[in-house]
């Protein structure tokens, strides 16, 4: 019941912006009863007059008041609708942020829910408004109900509930017939994409050329017809039509045989008259009945959300030279997915030196790294650092702040070039860094100065960069966290991807200066040219490691690594060179 009358909208609010929405309900419960005050007024003034009673003149101030005063609340609401709508979508949006990057992996089922009904409905400010507007129209018409039923409950009651029965049937069919009419289904989208055919330029002709005109039109009927059926009065609709007729037909014959007085007539009639607003369909009832789906989603979503842990109850040992990190049983499958990725893997590395990661296309090695920083939580089995589960809900989100990080597909902020590098830190001793500056050196020190443009993927709006300074400057910034929150290893998921051979033997080439002294380096990379100067190599094979060592002994013991270097290594070597790599 409560969410066929729309209420959800103040479970929402009630966490989001409790004393905000209090007001909303009070003020909403003070519109409301204005026109049954005034129908009860307009009955003192008729009674006093037949009365010749000389209360009759402040009855009649009472009604010109309360005209006044429901004017004016009914202006207000529409004000404070707007801005309770506005402030609930900007709390709401906030908080499916902060619940989205809590949990940055899969994410849990309840946020899913809420991202696409949030994504998929109008803007949540709309669908408030249209709650708060149509919850006023239905009580401002139902509270006079009440007074009818008080008058002469004979009258009242069935009258009562024929209308809202009519009203919930007339709303289901409006609604039902406006989804269809807006609806993104496929039925929709396919007949959108028919009439296209013959508006766009390029395919009309193509369509007159293999006169294909008689297909397209009834594909496109068959589409529109299904989607947007033609409005029509149903067996249910009529049956309550009727109902409510039979019932205002017995309820006036019902007033005007009860031999009441001449107000408590005016007061049913006029109640009776209030209470047709029931019947006011709008396209407020629509979105009302979409933000029903969509408040009670958000709600759950942002209330199950785990907030990032505070406090030093929540602390978590930090990943540095010498930690151990052992992987104990891991099991991790994605959402939806028929199998998993790992299946009790077990594993121990010791940190402080540089660790490869390899293996096949789909072995699972971003999803490892993943697994590894705390951005996706095993299914089953644990993740320890010295002893301490780090994988646990409590300490995760604590244990990433070990890691800075550097991936292929890095992110390009439209900010400016400074708080690319930052990230809105407004005292970074990162950009004093040597090994940071020297990342930026062929950029423009303009970039860099207060008030400098946004940067943008591409020109236009805001500067652009090349692809390579783009790196760069993502580089610099997995550095910064290195220098500005400790962070002592260093996650590198293919950087390398989009740059050539020769840039890629750079980056390599600097890479152990880049991370600095005492500093681990993680990498995964499917170019061995990089990898071969890692300390530790770790080889992925059906989710599990498979082989472990150095370049040299994994060359040695010509097992899954050796095949795989020599067979990328062949891709560089001319006929004439033949040999072995090494």
């Amino acid at each position: 019941m409560v969410r066929r009358l729309r209420l959800n909208l103040f479970a929402l609010g009630w966490r989001l912006l409790p004393g905000f929405t209090l007001g909303i309900v009070l003020l909403l419960l003070a519109t409301a009863t204005v026109p049954a005050a005034s129908i009860v007024a307009i009955g003192l003034v008729v009674g006093g007059a037949a009365s010749g009673s000389s209360a009759v003149v402040l009855a009649g101030a009472a009604f010109v008041v309360l005209f006044v005063v429901g004017q004016l609340c009914n202006v207000v609401i529409d004000v404070l609708a707007e801005r309770y709508g506005g402030r609930i979508q900007e709390k709401s949006e906030r908080a499916l942020i902060r619940a989205r990057l809590s949990d940055p992996g899969a994410g849990s089922w309840a946020l899913r829910e809420a991202l696409d009904a949030v994504s998929s409905a109008p803007p949540m400010r709309r669908l408030v408004v249209s709650t708060v507007r149509y919850l006023l129209l239905r009580a401002q018409a139902v509270i006079p109900g009440l007074v009818l039923v008080f008058v002469e409950p004979l009258a009242g009651v069935p009258v009562l509930v024929a209308f809202v029965v009519l009203s919930v049937t007339m709303e289901k069919d409006y609604t039902a017939e406006q989804s269809a009419a807006y609806s993104a289904d496929e039925a929709s989208a396919r007949a959108v994409y028919l009439a296209g055919l013959a508006f766009h330029r390029r395919t009309a002709r193509e369509v007159i050329v293999f006169r294909a005109t008689d297909w397209v039109i009834s594909r496109f009927r068959e589409a529109a017809h299904g989607a947007r059926p033609a409005t029509r009065i149903g067996p249910p609709l009529l049956a309550a039509s009727v109902l409510a007729v039979v019932a205002m037909a017995f309820a006036l014959f019902v007033l005007m045989r009860a031999g009441l007085a001449p107000a408590q007539v005016v007061m049913g009639v006029s109640s009776l008259v209030a209470l047709m607003l029931v019947f006011g369909v709008t396209m407020d009832v629509v979105y009302s009945s979409m933000g029903v789906e969509v408040f009670d989603r958000v709600r759950l979503a942002t209330t199950t959300a785990h907030p990032r842990p505070v406090g030093t109850g929540w602390s978590a040992p930090r990943a540095g030279p010498g930690s151990r990190i052992q992987f104990e049983r891991v099991t991790f499958r994605y959402p939806g997915a028929a199998e998993p990725v790992f299946s009790e893997l077990s594993f121990e590395v010791e940190l402080g030196r540089s660790l490869a990661i390899v293996g096949a296309n789909g072995a699972g090695k971003s999803t490892l790294l993943k697994l590894l920083v705390g951005l996706l939580a095993p299914s089953s089995g644990r993740i320890l650092c010295d002893g301490v589960e780090v994988s646990s809900e409590a300490l995760r989100v604590a244990w990433r702040d070990s890691f800075a990080f550097l991936g292929q597909q890095y992110v390009r902020y439209p900010a400016s070039a400074y708080d690319n590098v930052t990230l809105g830190r407004a005292e970074s001793a990162a950009v004093r860094e040597p090994r940071v500056r020297a990342l930026l050196d062929d950029l423009d020190p303009e970039l860099f100065v207060p008030g400098a443009p946004r940067l943008t993927a591409a020109m236009g709006a805001g500067t652009g960069l090349s692809g390579g300074q783009w790196q760069r400057l993502a580089t610099a910034r997995a550095l910064a966290g290195m220098v500005d929150d400790d962070r002592r290893v260093l996650v590198l998921d293919e950087p390398t991807a989009a740059l050539d051979a020769q840039a890629e033997a750079r980056f390599f080439a600097q890479l152990g200066e880049l991370a600095g002294p005492g500093r681990t380096t993680v990498m995964v990379s499917h170019r061995f040219a990089g990898v071969r100067r890692a300390a530790e190599i770790l080889v992925l094979h059906d989710g599990t490691i498979a082989e472990r060592g150095t370049h040299a002994t994994l060359m040695h013991d010509d097992g899954t690594y050796a095949r795989m270097f020599r067979s990328q290594a062949d891709r560089y070597r001319t006929p004439s060179e033949g040999g072995v790599a090494r």
